[in-house]
């Protein structure tokens, strides 16, 4: 099988206890046809560089502001780790999870040791960083075109590394998240509802967006919002918000839900809506969609440019509230043969979002970098 080494910012068991499943769950789905072995890198307060009892590794080393020196500390640590453990001789490809940080690694591996690399690109801190380090700037072109794949996790970044560097050849693909979601027509007749669904973290409310859309539903009193998300704080400015709108009981507050509960409810809802901005993909829309739900969300975050022109997908200005008031109009009207529309494009869906795609297609693509035996 294909060896893989990653590097990963974002993992479950790194210091930074994050709860992002991105990586970790690609990697377990793909993990009877690739061979994965895994740096966990961890920007913290103290330098090491160690292997753990479950055989993966773990970087660490300090982080400074505005990420200054980050690519000559990186540098030395790579050296370190090349240094103290060879596992780098037995892989054949290695996969930077993230451009901005991670993509350095991926880079030292190809001119120092001349292994291919691929990358992934995601929306909310790749984008910062390649707007905010223009000081890097070059490294950045230097890593993407030295790569030998790059996986748009976000496919609406290709866009802004090309506003961001002009045209630059490179091979690429799209890559969405592990979500769980088959895409398995549903065979029941749809009926209309008035009520609208937001789901997301409370405490970064007007982050997700819920501020323009309560707006934007102020002046709709025959519409409903219902909302999924904890914080008891952030739960009573969001009423006072409201209140002040006049629109306070057009809002019902769910609270937390196990996700299996929220999968269950998503059908009753005329759309999610959930404009919000970074959002680097949002597994929540493709539970909605795959509940034969329509999403309306952010044209610069999400899902955009995984589908375009489909009416069951309305990526519009997170800032704009009146294009958020009639976008909600129009999928309300329009709403069962939106839905019915959306039902009979579940095949491209399913090839796009489906966890038996994406395992797919980054073992085939991974699968050519093997050895020949």
């Amino acid at each position: 099988m294909t060896k893989i080494l990653h590097f990963v910012t974002d993992y479950p068991e790194s210091l930074s206890a994050t709860t992002t499943l991105a990586v970790k769950n690609l990697l377990e789905s793909t993990s009877s046809t690739l061979t994965h072995h895994i740096v966990m890198v961890d920007r913290e307060k103290h330098f090491f560089c160690r292997q753990l009892d479950n055989g993966s590794y773990h970087l660490g080393f300090p982080r400074f502001k505005f990420g200054l020196f980050n690519t000559t500390i990186s540098f030395l640590m790579f050296l370190v780790f090349i240094k103290r453990f060879d596992i780098w001789k037995s892989v054949d490809v290695v996969h930077c999870h993230k451009l901005t940080i991670d993509g350095v690694f991926g880079l030292f591996c190809n001119l120092l040791l001349g292994l291919p690399y691929v990358i992934s690109v995601r929306g909310a801190s790749d984008e910062k960083w390649l707007r905010k380090k223009f000081y890097a700037k070059w490294i950045f072109k230097m890593i993407i075109q030295r790569s030998a794949h790059i996986f748009f996790v976000s496919a609406f970044m290709k866009n802004v590394i090309h506003e961001i560097f002009g045209h630059l050849s490179y091979r690429s693909s799209q890559l969405a998240n592990i979500s769980g979601c088959e895409f398995v027509p549903l065979q029941n007749e749809f009926s209309y509802s008035n009520k609208l669904l937001f789901i997301g973290r409370l405490t970064i409310w007007r982050l997700k967006g819920l501020d323009n859309v309560i707006k934007a539903i102020a002046d709709k009193p025959n519409l409903s919002l219902d909302i999924i998300g904890g914080g008891i704080d952030t739960i009573e400015e969001i009423k006072h918000f409201a209140a002040q709108l006049g629109c306070q009981a057009q809002l019902n507050f769910i609270g937390t839900l196990p996700n299996q509960e929220v999968k269950n409810r998503l059908s009753q809802y005329v759309c999610l809506v959930m404009p919000s901005y970074p959002e680097t993909f949002g597994m929540a829309y493709v539970e909605a969609l795959n509940a034969n739900v329509p999403v309306l969300g952010s044209k610069r975050a999400g899902i955009t440019g995984y589908v375009d022109g489909k009416p069951y997908i309305q990526c519009i200005d997170e800032r704009d509230v009146m294009q958020i008031g009639t976008t909600i109009e129009r999928l309300y009207r329009e709403q069962i043969l939106i839905k019915e529309m959306l039902r009979n494009d579940f095949p491209i869906l399913s090839n796009l979002f489906s966890d038996v795609s994406i395992s797919n297609h980054y073992t085939n693509t991974m699968q050519a970098f093997g050895r020949a035996v």
